[in-house]
C-alpha cells in the first residue's frame, strides 16, 4: 500500500513513521521505504547551490519552492518503482508568516499513485510544545509566532485539504491521532499498520462515555478494557486520540486570578495562557463534534459502550447517543454493548444492529466478524 501522510509541523511525523516501521517489522511486515518530502526539498536546494538556514525554506519565492517540491516528488516517483509498501510524508498546506498556500500540485500526487491519504493529528498543547522545542534547537526561526488558535486552524486546514485531495483522487482519507493513554496502546499508529497489512479487520469508531466515566474510577477501568478489546479485533478509531477538552476544564478549575494554566504535554509540565485557552474553548468543542463524525464517516461500523455503575444503573452519555444516531443515519452497522440488567430504551436499543450484554459477548462477536482469511478454517 502506498500511503501519503499529511499533517501540520509539530507532530514529529518522521519519528512516528519510523516507529511504525519498526512496529511493523517486529510483526513480519515490511514498510519498504519512507520518503520525507521536506528533507528531500532541503537536499535539492543544497544540490542547486542554495544555502538555506534550517526552517527558512518557506521564505523562498513560491515558484522556486514549487520547483524544489517537484524535484522531490520526481525523486520519490523514480525511487519507488514497484515497491508495495511506501510512506510519503508531506504537508497538504503550508502556513508561514500569516500566509497559507498549497504544498502539492495535483499531477505530482497523481504520479505517486497513493492508495490512501492519512492525516496525523495531535493535541494542540503537544504541537505547541514541540514547536517551542524546535525554536530552542534552531529548527525554527526564534521569531516564529503561533497561537493555540493558529495551531487548531492549521490542523483543520491540513485535514480539509487532504480530504479534498483524496476525493479528487477517489481514494480513502483517514484521520489518525498519534497519542493515546499508554494503558490503551503504546503504539497509536498500530491503526495505520492494520490499514496497510490487515485488511480483514473491520474499521470501526469506538464510542463511550468520557467525562461522566472518568469521574468514576470503577467505570473508567471498564471503559479502558472496552477500548483495548476493540483494538484487539478492529481497526479502531478512538475519539481520545485528541484529548483537548481537558484544557478547557483545567482553565475553568484553576485559580481565577492566574494568567496561566498548568497542564501536562508529552509527559512534561507546561504553562499555557489562560486567555488563549478561553479564546479557543468554542473551537475545541466544535472540532470535537466534527472530528468524531469524521471518524465515523471513515469507519464501516460503530461499537458503542453503555457501562453500568456500581448500583447496576446504565451510564448514558449524550455524546454516545448522538454518535449512534449519526452512524445509524449514515447506514453504518451499529454494535451496542449494554451492561445494565434493564433493557435499553427504544431510542438506543432500536438503533443497534447487534446488542450484547457483556464484554465476553462483545469479544465473541468481534472475533466472528474480524478474522484473517483462513483463520476460521484453521480453528475448526
Amino acid at each position: 500500500m502506498r500511503v501519503l501522510v499529511t499533517g501540520q509541523t509539530g507532530i514529529d511525523k518522521k519519528i512516528q513513521l519510523q516507529a511504525l516501521g519498526e512496529y511493523s517489522a517486529q510483526r513480519g511486515k515490511n514498510i519498504h521505504a519512507v520518503f520525507n518530502i521536506g528533507d528531500m526539498m532541503y537536499a535539492e536546494s543544497r544540490r542547486s547551490g542554495l544555502r538555506l538556514a534550517e526552517g527558512k525554506i518557506l521564505d523562498l519565492p513560491l515558484a522556486q519552492l514549487g520547483a524544489l517540491r517537484r524535484s522531490a516528488f520526481n525523486l520519490v516517483r523514480n525511487e519507488v518503482g514497484e515497491e508495495k509498501n511506501v510512506l510519503v510524508n508531506s504537508h497538504a498546506v503550508f502556513r508561514w508568516n500569516n500566509r497559507l498556500f498549497r504544498a502539492f500540485e495535483l499531477p505530482e500526487v497523481q504520479d505517486l499513485r497513493p492508495d490512501v491519504i492519512v492525516t496525523l493529528i495531535d493535541d494542540v498543547e503537544n504541537v505547541k510544545l514541540r514547536l517551542d522545542q524546535f525554536k530552542e534547537s534552531g529548527e525554527l526561526p526564534p521569531d516564529t509566532r503561533y497561537s493555540l488558535k493558529d495551531l487548531l486552524v492549521w490542523r483543520e486546514e491540513e485535514m480539509l485539504a487532504s480530504e479534498i485531495l483524496a476525493s479528487v483522487l477517489e481514494i480513502p482519507h483517514y484521520v489518525l491521532g498519534v497519542s493515546l493513554e499508554e494503558e490503551v496502546s503504546t503504539m497509536p499508529l498500530d491503526v495505520l499498520h492494520s490499514l496497510m497489512f490487515e485488511p480483514w479487520r473491520k474499521t470501526s469508531y469506538v464510542s463511550f462515555p468520557i467525562s461522566g466515566a472518568r469521574s468514576r474510577p470503577d467505570v473508567w477501568e471498564k471503559v479502558i478494557e472496552f477500548r483495548k478489546l476493540a483494538r484487539r479485533y478492529l481497526t479502531a478509531f478512538d475519539p481520545l486520540m485528541i484529548d483537548e477538552k481537558r484544557l478547557v476544564d483545567l482553565a475553568h478549575r484553576s485559580a481565577s486570578g492566574s494568567d496561566e494554566v498548568e497542564c501536562t504535554a508529552l509527559g512534561q509540565s507546561v504553562k499555557l495562557s489562560r486567555r488563549e485557552i478561553e479564546d479557543v474553548a468554542y473551537d475545541i468543542d466544535g472540532q470535537i463534534v466534527a472530528r468524531d463524525y469524521k471518524l465515523i464517516d471513515q469507519s464501516e461500523m460503530i461499537v458503542a459502550y453503555f457501562p453500568s455503575d456500581a448500583s447496576g444503573e446504565p451510564l448514558i452519555a449524550g455524546g454516545v447517543q448522538s454518535e449512534i444516531e449519526y452512524a445509524s443515519a449514515s447506514t453504518k452497522k451499529v454494535v451496542i454493548l449494554w451492561e445494565a440488567s434493564r433493557d435499553p430504551t427504544p431510542f438506543i436499543g432500536q438503533r443497534g444492529d447487534v446488542l450484547v450484554r457483556s464484554m465476553d459477548e462483545l469479544e465473541e462477536h468481534l472475533r466472528s466478524i474480524s478474522q484473517q482469511p483462513g483463520q476460521r478454517e484453521m480453528q475448526l
